[in-house]
């Protein structure tokens, strides 16, 4: 039998096959296509999950460290005397770093560059603070929380609106900062910013309740 022979003969056979083999390739190939838009698309939900929830325990941090104590009467500026309900004693304190610590192993990797600053700016201020209170008797925390009261607010505000620009300009975004950034702003601003806390400023009037044991 001759090839034009066999192709007439079975010609509608071959192209049946032909048509079968095309369609199951083409099938397979929307297939792996589905399948590799399907594993982004979770991909991408784990990740956008993961930067909510990061951005979400900043927050909730900001939100601690602006929630008030009252003291009872009023302060030098004529306002309630108050302060930060984190300094109600060295236990609650101690409670409140620890939160604070783990805030920021958990989160930092989920955030954009500029919380990260304003995040590790904070946590400078923090190991200052924490390396004063060592010397205050816990009876007198409540007077340092009431000396360095906007320190905490200002902080509270500065990370919550840094979260917030995630929330209404980044949600979308999924890049992850990269781990050889640089992650603090530059060194004369970190010193400038925290010269110009309260608990910097008002050193003299914080160091009387050292001695005050």
């Amino acid at each position: 039998m001759t090839l034009e022979e066999f192709l007439s003969k079975y010609s509608t056979a071959l192209f049946t096959l032909a048509g079968a083999l095309l369609g199951a390739l083409a099938s397979f190939l929307t297939a792996s296509v589905m399948a590799q838009k399907e594993i982004r698309l979770r991909l991408r939900e784990k990740l956008l999950d993961r930067r909510i929830e990061a951005h979400e325990h900043v927050i909730d941090l900001s939100h601690s460290m602006r929630a008030m104590r009252p003291l009872g009467g009023l302060d030098a500026e004529g306002e309630l005397a108050r302060a930060p309900a984190v300094f109600i004693s060295k236990e609650v304190f101690d409670d409140w770093l620890n939160h604070f610590y783990q805030t920021m192993t958990t989160t930092s990797t989920w955030l954009g560059m500029s919380l990260i600053h304003e995040l590790n700016l904070l946590q400078d201020y923090v190991v200052n603070l924490n390396e004063f209170l060592q010397q205050v008797p816990t009876e007198n925390y409540q007077r340092v929380g009431q000396i360095i009261r906007l320190d905490f607010i200002h902080f509270s505000d500065s990370i919550e609106k840094l979260a917030f620009e995630f929330f209404t300009n980044d949600l979308e975004k999924l890049r992850i900062s990269r781990l050889p950034k640089w992650h603090k702003y530059p060194l004369k601003e970190t010193e400038k910013r925290i010269r110009n806390t309260d608990l910097f400023k008002h050193r003299d009037e914080l160091q009387a309740l050292v001695r005050a044991k």
